[in-house]
């Protein structure tokens, strides 16, 4: 997904790509696009009926800590470990190329990571 927005922050964009955003519960990211027209990243919060609540501008955060302030402050709670887990793996399988290995959720499985890659290599033969 390339966000192309008005000059934004760095560390807005990375808080779009690199799914942060969707770490919270409730969320949906839709990047829209009006032709050549660059468009700030703008955070849409709705009522349970969908009637728009209020708008926040990303780039008015000077840091991904404040954004997530922002995001509890604004009543918005964390996924679980294992929904944020089956997040970023559904984005892995996806191939999302903004999904970096540094960015992975901490296996928690109690196979050996080895005994998972020789069976990834078995299956491949």
């Amino acid at each position: 997904m390339d966000i192309n927005v008005l000059d934004q922050p760095e560390h807005v964009i990375d808080f779009i790509e690199d799914h942060d955003i969707e770490e919270y519960q409730g969320i949906t990211v839709e990047i829209t696009k009006d032709g050549d027209v660059k468009q700030p990243i703008i955070l849409k919060i709705m009522s349970d009926n969908g009637v728009l609540k209020e708008e926040v501008n990303l780039a008015d955060y000077e840091s991904e800590d404040d954004l997530h302030t922002m995001m509890e402050d604004k009543g918005f709670e964390l996924k679980s470990d294992e929904e944020a887990k089956e997040m970023y793996m559904r984005y892995a399988e996806l191939g999302d190329d903004h999904f970096d290995d540094d960015d992975e959720v901490e296996d928690d499985d109690e196979v050996d990571d080895d005994e998972e890659d020789d069976d990834e290599l078995e299956e491949e033969l």
